[in-house]
């Protein structure tokens, strides 16, 4: 009895270890590796858009901040620049190139980041995350650049801010078209130059004073917060954007 109870003891012990193995293979293959299949994606993804898009917030940090430290200095030469618009240009892209070059690089610089932006959230649109991905909370610092210039009764709504980036994006493309086709784009094409007005016009309005703290600085604070995200998390290859400004709050 007692050799039978040992068989017994075994076999029950064999099929309990086969059937935890059957479950925890299930378990690996429809639950554990997918979920480690989709993050290690999404990282992949930001790996792939970290470093472009850290630069174009780099740059847009540095001329939004520097719009902002001038006009509030009262410097004449930036607000008659940024006063300018697209009603003066007339139909030569020397406008473009000379009086209005730094209204039309800065719209530029607005529209590469969401371009960047848009480029990413294409791309992991269908990725599953679990709550302590990294994507989790970048999305939610590149959401605060997004309404960082909605916010407060701006004139460039939340959906705009997205839409400006699809300006730069040819179909199909896999980055920005550069500054000098954009120009072009601005010059020869009635329609991008409709839709590219609203950034002249808010900029327009930030000349004399209007959307700086409310939406001008609190922008550079989220395009700091994003390239610091990159950077703590090693996004950034090879550059060095560490930053020292305050953290939106």
């Amino acid at each position: 009895m007692a050799g039978e109870s040992t068989v017994t003891s075994l076999v029950v012990g064999a099929i309990g270890g086969a059937v935890a193995s059957f479950l925890f293979r299930l378990i690996d293959q429809y639950v554990i590796s997918p979920r480690f299949s989709d993050t290690r994606a999404a990282r992949k993804k930001l790996i792939h858009y970290a470093q472009p898009l850290g630069i174009a917030c780099r740059e847009l940090e540095f001329r939004l901040k520097s719009i902002s430290d001038n006009v509030k200095a009262g410097n004449v030469g930036t607000k008659s620049a940024l006063g300018l618009s697209l009603s003066d240009s007339g139909q030569s892209i020397d406008w473009y190139t000379k009086q209005g070059y730094y209204l039309t690089s800065t719209t530029y610089l607005i529209a590469s980041v969401s371009a960047w932006i848009q480029l990413y959230e294409r791309d992991v649109a269908f990725l599953k995350f679990g709550k302590s991905a990294l994507t989790t909370e970048f999305h939610r610092l590149i959401d605060r650049f997004k309404v960082s210039l909605s916010r407060n009764g701006s004139i460039l709504w939340y959906h705009y801010v997205s839409g400006i980036g699809e300006v730069l994006l040819e179909r199909g493309g896999v980055r920005p078209i550069s500054l000098a086709d954009f120009t072009k784009q601005l010059c020869m094409d009635k329609n991008t130059r409709g839709y590219c007005d609203q950034v002249f016009v808010f900029l327009n309005r930030v000349s004399s004073g209007a959307y700086l703290a409310d939406n001008v600085d609190f922008a550079v604070m989220a395009l700091c917060d994003v390239t610091s995200f990159l950077e703590r998390h090693r996004l950034l290859l090879g550059s060095d954007y560490r930053r020292h400004e305050p953290k939106l709050q």
